[in-house]
């Protein structure tokens, strides 16, 4: 009998992770991964592959001393995929999770889930200012342009973030990139609301969860989980990161057609 694959979410800084990874690289590595790896050009980006790969081991194996035991697949335009796993009989009799992956600035983070998932992080720094109302013209719903220019004016920003990583992590989790074709057809709603915005069908095609915080250095991190079922309680699992996170809170989201 298959066992069922546990939901899981890191979170961690390149800087952090960097040595445990090029400790014991790159045996470790699999085959395509050493391709993808040759191709890259700069040893900044270099870097960052091997620091997220290894991210994504140490999510899976939850300890360092069997990080090796799972090899994973890479390619051009596509999430990373388990190939095997060696490492216990109960790890072998599971179903392999499906992953997904994302960095912003100096962060990571990766999810595992019995399902198709996806995971968006986005890092902004606190001088930042975007031209929201552009933005949201281009990449939001009706509904939820409504929703976001009704916000005060010190959290359109944030808000505006919000709505682009959720957006980007379902279009993660469907496995396509981010489709701008149909990216303002689709409207997020925050589930801990009583109604869901105007204009826009019963039934939602995707659940999120959302978590807020700021960086020992005053940027604002936003990260988004979605999958097609209702998702777990869970917090992100945080590896080797310092300074520590200031939490805001997390929040249920739901997309809906719009």
């Amino acid at each position: 009998m298959s066992v069922r694959v546990p939901w899981g979410l890191l979170l961690t800084t390149q800087e952090s992770i960097a040595a445990q990874a090029q400790e014991s690289f790159p045996r470790w590595l699999s085959d395509s991964e050493r391709r993808r790896l040759a191709g890259l050009c700069t040893p900044a980006r270099q870097s960052l592959f091997v620091s997220c790969r290894y991210a994504l081991r140490l999510l899976l194996a939850q300890e360092e001393a069997t990080v090796s035991e799972w090899s994973l697949g890479s390619a051009a335009e596509r999430a990373p995929w388990v190939e095997r796993c060696s490492v216990a009989e109960e790890a072998r009799a599971a179903l392999l999770p499906q992953l997904s992956l994302s960095h912003s600035g100096t962060w990571l983070a990766c999810a595992k889930a019995p399902v198709l998932v996806g995971v968006d992080l986005e890092i902004q720094a606190c001088t930042r200012q975007r031209d929201i109302p552009a933005l949201a013209a281009l990449v939001c719903a009706p509904a939820e342009q409504e929703w976001l220019l009704a916000q005060p004016a010190d959290i359109q920003q944030q808000c505006f973030l919000q709505l682009w990583c959720l957006k980007e992590a379902y279009f993660k989790c469907l496995g396509t990139g981010v489709d701008f074709e149909k990216i303002r057809q689709v409207t997020w709603h925050c589930g801990t609301l009583r109604t869901k915005p105007h204009a826009v069908c019963d039934v939602g095609i995707a659940h999120a969860r959302l978590w807020q915080a700021y960086t020992g250095t005053g940027e604002y991190l936003c990260l988004a989980l979605c999958a097609l079922e209702p998702l777990p309680e869970l917090m992100p699992r945080q590896a080797m990161v310092a300074p520590e996170l200031k939490w805001l809170g997390d929040a249920e989201w739901r997309l809906y057609v719009a």
